[in-house]
């Protein structure tokens, strides 16, 4: 056997688990969230050699390991402790997908004593207002703080076998919803003829999402075109179950059926209004 492979396995099974924080988003398919940077605060990282933890990064949050060969119930082991462990965000898109307060600058502070009893670190179902304070920096940014107290041990030190067990916390961040606005331009007989024109969903068994009846505009190149709205809030998804087509029938002395695909809803064309969020989708006919 290689000994430099025997060595490496011993020192992979010297350590255990002990604590695990995930990051989660109803936006994505799988529901795991890779838009965090973390890192340990340098005195974190100091404390963390102090105490023989290994920090172990992961795409969706991060693992704390105890060596096993320590006996972490010595008295100076005992002590309150806190480990900080900084974050930002690293997608340009992530606030026009995600469901917090529209502002450039903020920096968030997620604790293990505000868990509730299924290991969220934030008060509320998901991240939002109660863990934001304002900031001068631009983007998203913040703390995510464990902590160690005697009363609710993280270390394997207690005498009942109950607090010996991996910890497991998770933030959890929201989608955003978003009005979907369809502006549609580049075919004269449809828009002269608006009446006949509609936007259905394809997949109606899987959801039906209603838009309104066709307005007319007037395009920002001077064209003549047709605007239609979502009535409803619709939730921003990484995948859509369902898509929309623009539609006119053979009806009303047309031949011919008209179809076309649209686009799904993307971050980019998300913006903020008096009325809330609408997702505008320009689309040539």
């Amino acid at each position: 056997m290689d000994e430099s492979l025997s060595i490496k396995s011993q020192y992979a099974t010297q350590y255990e688990v002990f604590l695990q924080v995930v990051v989660m988003h109803n936006y994505y398919d799988n529901g795991r969230c890779k838009d965090l940077v973390i890192e340990p605060t340098i005195e974190t990282k100091s404390k963390l050699r102090g105490y023989n933890i290994l920090y172990k990064p992961q795409r969706d949050g991060f693992m704390l390991a105890l060596n096993r060969l320590k006996d972490y119930s010595l008295s100076n082991f005992l002590r309150a402790e806190t480990f900080d462990f900084g974050f930002k965000i690293n997608n340009p898109q992530f606030l026009r997908f995600t469901d917090l307060p529209y502002e450039s600058g903020q920096f968030h502070v997620f604790e293990n004593t505000n868990s509730s009893v299924d290991g969220r670190m934030h008060s509320e179902q998901y991240v939002g207002q109660s863990t934001c304070q304002s900031t001068d920096n631009e983007g998203i940014a913040g703390v995510i703080r464990i902590h160690h107290l005697p009363e609710k041990p993280l270390f394997f030190n207690s005498h009942d076998d109950a607090q010996n067990k991996s910890k497991l916390h998770f933030i959890h961040f929201n989608n955003r919803k978003v009005r979907v606005k369809y502006l549609c331009y580049g075919n004269s007989n449809l828009t002269n003829n608006s009446q006949f024109v509609f936007v259905e969903s394809v997949y109606e068994n899987i959801r039906k999402d209603i838009f309104t009846s066709p307005s007319k505009v007037k395009m920002k190149n001077g064209d003549d075109g047709l605007e239609f709205l979502s009535t409803d809030p619709i939730d921003l998804r990484e995948k859509f179950p369902d898509y929309w087509q623009l539609k006119r029938g053979k009806s009303a002395g047309f031949p011919f059926e008209y179809k076309k695909v649209l686009p799904l809803p993307k971050p980019e064309g998300v913006v903020g209004t008096e009325n809330g969020f609408v997702c505008e989708l320009i689309v040539k006919l």
